[in-house]
């Protein structure tokens, strides 16, 4: 008798022991789908919505203009350098925070060197529709910007990519046919999954999302 009460509280516990294995996986997958449901906005900071007649006073400022200038939906804001002799263009990729408008320091800093600067935008900030800057939406559309200021006759050609624009142009660059001359990092990174995988409070991350 004592054998058979013990043998029904061992089936009870395990049968406990696997329910809460399938609450734990459960609540895993739950945490787990709304984290990839989420995943724009955690990793974007969408600033306010600037729209396009705002954006084309506030240009004035930094002393751009909208690029390119028809078809009324600019890809970013050019400064064209006062210097006799240009030494080239440098496309800037901005960070995660604020819009392409925001770094007309870029503008001075490079212009004072004879460089034209264009501010490039991503696609959701500033004045252009919000849609998710997908990665690999935007490294193409850098690699179809830079073509077109080389027939321009613009170049050489150079791009600066700042901590969420440095990872965008490192994807751009791995098109070796994109005419792009030099690349400057600042606070940079290549890849979401290589910044997953770097360890956090001793915790190894081997997903992507």
């Amino acid at each position: 008798m004592n054998a058979l009460v013990s043998g029904k509280k061992e089936f009870f516990s395990f049968k406990k022991l696997c329910w809460l294995a399938v609450r734990i996986v459960c609540y895993y997958a739950v945490l787990v789908g709304v984290v990839y449901f989420m995943q724009d906005k955690l990793l974007y900071v969408w600033p306010a919505p600037c729209p396009l007649p705002e954006s084309l006073e506030k240009v004035q400022e930094i002393g751009c203009k909208a690029w390119p200038e028809q078809g009324g939906n600019p890809l970013g804001w050019m400064a064209y350098s006062k210097a006799e002799k240009g030494r080239g263009t440098f496309l800037v990729a901005h960070g995660n925070a604020g819009t392409a408008l925001a770094r007309g320091h870029y503008v001075r800093a490079l212009g004072r060197m004879g460089f034209d600067v264009l501010l490039y935008e991503y696609p959701g900030y500033g004045h252009r529709a919000r849609a998710t800057p997908r990665e690999a939406l935007v490294a193409g559309e850098i690699g179809e910007i830079t073509r077109r200021l080389a027939r321009e006759g613009r170049g050489p050609i150079y791009w600066l990519g700042e901590s969420l624009g440095a990872g965008v142009v490192s994807s751009a660059a791995a098109d070796s046919s994109v005419p792009v001359s030099g690349i400057i990092l600042v606070t940079p990174w290549d890849s979401l999954l290589e910044v997953a995988q770097r360890p956090r409070v001793g915790i190894e991350k081997r997903f992507k999302v």
